[in-house]
């Protein structure tokens, strides 16, 4: 199977006009390896978040995420805005994972 980069299909894009939506099963953070110029423009990103699904050293492949998007919506409770950082995150992590909760899509702005 042949795969491809996200970068390669944003060049065009920008962040006014923009949503990108993904769920790819734990992958998001190889997505976001091949989304770097995506990442640095700013387009705001839905993505599942789903611990089950992330690999042991998940949070480091959110790192180029966190020094760019400022802010998170929870989308299972799309009420509150939320500083997007390491801490958060991790938080959020640590609190599917008690509740046993699968997943929660996050939009990242």
């Amino acid at each position: 199977m042949k795969s491809d980069i996200l970068d390669n299909y944003t060049n065009n894009l920008n962040k006014n006009n923009t949503l990108i939506f993904m769920d790819v099963q734990g992958h998001e953070p190889m997505v976001f390896l091949g989304a770097r110029k995506t990442i640095r423009k700013k387009i705001p990103i839905v993505f599942e978040f789903s611990p089950n699904l992330l690999k042991k050293n998940w949070i480091n492949g959110f790192g180029l995420l966190l020094k760019n998007y400022k802010y998170f919506y929870n989308l299972s409770d799309p009420v509150k805005k939320f500083k997007f950082n390491r801490k958060r995150l991790i938080g959020l992590f640590n609190n599917l994972k008690l509740k046993k909760c699968d997943y929660t899509d996050l939009l990242i702005l």
